[in-house]
């Protein structure tokens, strides 16, 4: 008889029926009931909405929360690979090694001889190397740009002491410095003496006229000769262990060109000036310091847009003038 309803509403649709059937006034009963139960509802639905609402206000809460911690872990990521002792700029343009040291040590002799040709000229007359000069090498597979420069001493000559002066800002510019010595020397210049420390090799030549090491230096120093071409092996792979400790990177991006550093240093200006602002009082300004520092990024994987490329072609070209 009351195969037809459902379970849910199988009491009203009796009521219903035997209303009906007998004229009764049960259903008008479940009809008052079912109304209070509305109103009932009704009643409580502003506080359900305040519930939601203030659920929504936590959740949008925790979004922010999550994305500004994003923005944030976006920022240490590019100020490690900014923070790089610029490891791609010299793989890609070559590590600078100088070689100084006294005068008449064999300086523009081990230059030639790891250049494996005549890029200096040699000769017994004392500060012949007055100019630095440059030999673009791989050693091991380090891009090098190993530096020859004049000896140092008490020089008189004006020019001399020009060649000196380039030597010593080289050796301070270099990624790497040898400095060469004389074995067989009895005293070292006090100058010399300043440029040695743990980042330094000292090779201490002529081990063919003094075979003992006559000197010692809290370095790394290689007994050699040059001239013998003795232990120079060895001064080639300690020079590889000194780049190769020095110049390590953990970084999986490594910066190449100096416009893509540029490039990074103003974007991190510009989300620096994103953290610094309300997000929720300054919207619209916090918005425009992303979309700044993703256009500085855009520009160096390839995004450029329109205004850069006419101001590139007005600013680097003679169009109009």
């Amino acid at each position: 008889m009351w195969k037809g309803l459902s379970p849910i509403g199988s009491n009203i649709g009796r009521a219903f029926f035997l209303s009906v059937l007998f004229d009764t006034t049960i259903y008008p009963w479940y009809s008052i009931r079912i109304t209070k139960e509305k109103t009932m509802v009704d009643q409580t639905q502003p506080e359900i909405a305040e519930v939601q609402s203030r659920n929504k206000a936590v959740n949008y809460d925790k979004q922010n929360t999550i994305k500004l911690n994003k923005v944030k872990d976006i920022y240490k990521d590019i100020h490690k690979i900014i923070e790089d002792n610029k490891i791609g700029e010299k793989i890609r343009d070559g590590f600078r090694v100088s070689i100084t040291g006294e005068v008449n040590a064999g300086k523009s002799s081990l230059l030639n001889l790891i250049a494996k040709r005549d890029v200096a000229i040699v000769s017994d007359e004392a500060g012949t190397t007055r100019d630095v000069i440059e030999s673009y090498l791989n050693i091991d597979g380090y891009p090098v740009i190993l530096a020859d420069t004049a000896g140092i001493r008490d020089a008189k000559s004006e020019v001399e002491k020009k060649g000196i002066s380039l030597a010593l800002g080289k050796s301070k510019e270099a990624d790497l410095n040898i400095v060469v010595i004389d074995n067989s020397s009895k005293s070292i210049n006090n100058e010399i003496k300043k440029m040695i420390n743990k980042d330094t090799i000292v090779l201490l030549n002529k081990s063919d006229v003094q075979n003992k090491q006559n000197h010692k230096f809290d370095a790394d120093t290689v007994l050699a000769s040059v001239k013998e071409n003795v232990n120079i092996g060895i001064l080639i792979k300690k020079i590889k262990e000194k780049l190769s400790k020095k110049f390590t990177s953990n970084n999986t991006a490594l910066i190449t060109r100096e416009r893509h550093r540029v490039k990074l240093n103003q974007c991190l200006k510009e989300i620096d000036n994103f953290l610094k602002k309300d997000q929720n009082q300054d919207l619209e300004l916090a918005a425009e310091d992303l979309r700044m520092a993703t256009r500085h990024l855009g520009s160096i994987v390839g995004k450029v847009d329109v205004e850069e490329i006419l101001g590139s072609i007005f600013k680097d070209f003679c169009i109009g003038k």
